[in-house]
């Protein structure tokens, strides 16, 4: 559900859900744009819209992967998501970027950011993605390389 409200937050997935306090919003980082307005609701979730504005912001978290691959830029993923609508929040220091086709959240990408922090990260866009989708078995990151050092999970379910 698309809605309208304050700032964007950043959330944790060691906060519970309704647990998370406002701080100063992520689009605020490095732009001087207006935070968006509206969102994708997930529960207790919001999920800001990836769009131009994004871009430093995107970049900032892309510096921290060590895979020099054009699939890490923001002109790609921008492209990529012309088809689909795309979305993004901040979940433990990390960018996650989310794509929406129809009726299945995913995640382009796997998380952006520290990679201490990547499996904390990749455990809540699960469960946000496993909220949305009418199963969890469509709940996926499309795109891992190779080369990154992404943390894996086991799913439960």
């Amino acid at each position: 559900m698309l809605t309208t409200d304050e700032a964007p937050r950043p959330q944790s997935a060691a906060e519970p859900l309704a647990a998370i306090a406002p701080i100063p919003p992520p689009a605020a980082v490095g732009s001087s744009a207006l935070p968006p307005r509206h969102y994708l609701a997930v529960e207790s979730y919001r999920l800001y819209p990836f769009t131009i504005l994004t871009k430093p912001l995107f970049e900032r978290y892309a510096q921290t992967i060590a895979a020099p691959l054009s699939d890490y830029t923001f002109a790609n993923n921008f492209l990529w998501l012309s088809q689909r609508s795309g979305f993004y929040q901040i979940i433990e220091d990390c960018s996650c970027l989310f794509s929406l086709n129809g009726h299945c959240l995913t995640m382009q990408l796997p998380p952006l950011g520290p990679p201490v922090r990547h499996t904390q990260a990749l455990a809540a866009c699960f469960e946000i993605m496993d909220r949305y989708n009418p199963s969890p078995y469509l709940s996926a990151v499309e795109y891992v390389s190779a080369i990154s050092r992404i943390c894996s999970i086991p799913r439960s379910g």
